[in-house]
């Protein structure tokens, strides 16, 4: 016979003992004494959880004010607010035993609406011209955006970069990302009606990466970003300022669309204080790419292959066949998801082998390891040598001590584990997802929650992730962020996470991922590492808690 505990109480974290609490609750009979420390510890993770959640929210508050211009800034910082009494007469009723304590609670709510109020206000106020071109400069770009840093000396724009839009100059390339909505994706998005809104406006991506990946990914891990006006003039002068310094590949496949009005201003999270001058920082960025096996029952006996090897490696070799990368990569996603340092340790390691698009570690905001344009697929000795000369300058770490930073700041944070979560709302894989699509725009029904999750998932497939570290001064033991100790150099290192590139994918792009997903199965099954030898009844990749010996020889 099984029966069901409940108890309900207020637990006050500052001032209430868990023992003692506990205690109470035994004596009043309310707890079996043989189960005070399982409630001690389900009092800890409640406790637990409610600080995460407030942090957040500390860390939300902290960056809506610090991306106000310096004038919005100062009037939020000199806000004042009155209370006014009524003066008491013969007539006033007696009010004192209804009177509220925590009357403030209601002004912080109202700071709340304040700070949204202001910051659409920002929003409208920046519009960038002919004459402001000269003072952003290439820093990277994607399939579907351009990354320009900003080189000025505007307060409001210092640590900020602009992500601008791109054509593709192929129109018979599927789009990368999603802009406007059909009639299909209305109906796929209506339940969200910040997303329809924000169609009309041209800020479709600030809406989605607020709306919806925040909501999944965490909001103090999410950077939507400001939409700024930009000017016709502006635009062409940027593309013809960039053009040296982008990639040939990428030049050839698409330009800056200059019929745009809009683009999104957003925090450079490679810097750490938001000002390259202020303080040494070292970010990496890391698109893990996909970190589980699928277990659908939709995907086909001849497609089993799917279960059992990481859809990564198997694109790897087919990028390899077409000539698109000279090696194949030895990093396992399920490895960097793995939860386990030691493997974390491994796949920060292959990227070092080969970084590819997929690892770029940044010093005070400029690159010194990886792609500019997501086109390296290999590490030169030479460029090996430069990053660690350029890591012991900013940081005084060695390589090792580096990997170790990061394995420990990806392992404490947890910050993946969001992102597998999210990953995983695909639970039909693509061969499932499918035949929903074609469900949705013949016969709307409910398929229409399994492909919006699918389309959620791609999105963070598709995403990186950004960490910053900064050195805390020696004597400073407070900090709002995050940090690691890093025994080997006897040095708390402050670190913070964020999420980027995190578009709404098209509705129509499902056709696109399913054709390339049969070919990139059908390839590797067909030939594998060695020509044509798979066994689909062989252990699953990663499994064993090893991919394969990763050994690196870096001179010091």
């Amino acid at each position: 016979m099984y029966c069901l505990l409940q108890i309900v109480c207020d637990f006050d974290w500052e001032m209430d003992d868990y023992e003692d609490f506990a205690d109470e609750k035994v004596k009043d009979e309310v707890l079996p004494e043989d189960e005070k420390e399982k409630f001690k510890q389900f009092l800890k993770e409640k406790v637990r959880e409610r600080k995460l959640e407030l942090k957040e929210a500390k860390e939300a508050r902290k960056k809506t004010i610090d991306d106000m211009d310096p004038k919005t800034k100062e009037a939020f910082e000199n806000i004042q607010f009155y209370k006014f009494y009524p003066v008491k007469t013969p007539d006033t009723p007696d009010v004192s035993n209804v009177k509220a304590r925590y009357i403030n609670r209601y002004y912080r709510n109202a700071h709340h609406l304040i700070l949204r109020w202001l910051q659409v206000w920002v929003e409208m106020e920046v519009v960038l011209h002919e004459e402001d071109a000269k003072d952003w400069v290439y820093k990277g770009e994607g399939a579907a955006n351009l990354i320009l840093s900003y080189t000025g000396s505007s307060p409001s724009m210092l640590g900020k970069v602009l992500r601008v839009q791109k054509i593709l100059k192929d129109k018979g390339q599927p789009t990368p990302n999603c802009i406007l909505f059909s009639s299909y994706e209305e109906l796929l998005w209506g339940e969200i009606p910040e997303l329809l809104e924000s169609v009309k406006n041209d800020s479709l991506s600030q809406a989605y990466a607020t709306h919806v990946m925040s909501q999944h990914l965490g909001a103090s891990h999410v950077d939507g970003g400001v939409l700024v006006h930009v000017s016709k003039n502006f635009l062409e002068l940027v593309e013809k300022n960039v053009l040296s310094s982008r990639p040939a590949w990428r030049v050839n496949a698409s330009t800056i669309d200059a019929g745009a009005d809009s683009a999104l201003l957003i925090s450079d999270h490679s810097l750490f204080s938001g000002n390259p001058t202020d303080s040494n920082c070292i970010a990496v960025e890391i698109k893990a790419k996909c970190g589980f096996l699928p277990s659908s029952e939709y995907i086909s006996k001849e497609n089993a292959i799917k279960k059992q090897v990481t859809r990564y490696k198997m694109h790897q070799h087919f990028k390899f066949h077409l000539g698109e990368i000279s090696k194949i990569s030895n990093y396992d996603p399920l490895d960097l998801f793995s939860g386990s340092k030691e493997r974390i340790h491994m796949a920060i390691k292959a990227f070092f082998s080969t970084p590819q698009n997929n690892f770029r570690i940044f010093a005070n905001g400029s690159i010194v390891f990886g792609g500019m344009g997501g086109g390296a697929d290999s590490v030169h000795p030479n460029e090996t040598e430069k990053c660690l000369e350029d890591l012991s300058k900013v940081t005084g770490l060695q390589i090792s001590d580096f990997i170790e930073l990061l394995s420990e700041a990806i392992y404490e944070s947890g910050v993946l584990s969001k992102l597998l979560a999210t990953q995983k709302l695909d639970d039909h894989d693509i061969e499932g997802a499918i035949h929903l699509y074609y469900n949705i725009i013949s016969q709307p029904c409910l398929s229409q929650k399994i492909v919006r999750d699918f389309l959620i998932s791609a999105t963070a497939k598709d995403c990186s992730l950004m960490i910053s570290f900064q050195p805390r001064r020696s004597g400073s033991t407070d900090s709002e962020y995050d940090s690691i100790f890093l025994g080997s150099v006897n040095q708390i290192y402050d670190y913070k996470a964020y999420f980027i590139d995190l578009d709404v994918k098209p509705l129509d792009k499902m056709v696109h991922y399913f054709e390339l997903d049969q070919k990139i199965v059908s390839f590797y099954t067909k030939n594998g590492e060695t020509e044509g030898d798979i066994d689909v009844d062989s252990p699953k990749v990663g499994d064993s808690g090893t991919s394969g010996d990763i050994k690196i020889q870096l001179q010091h």
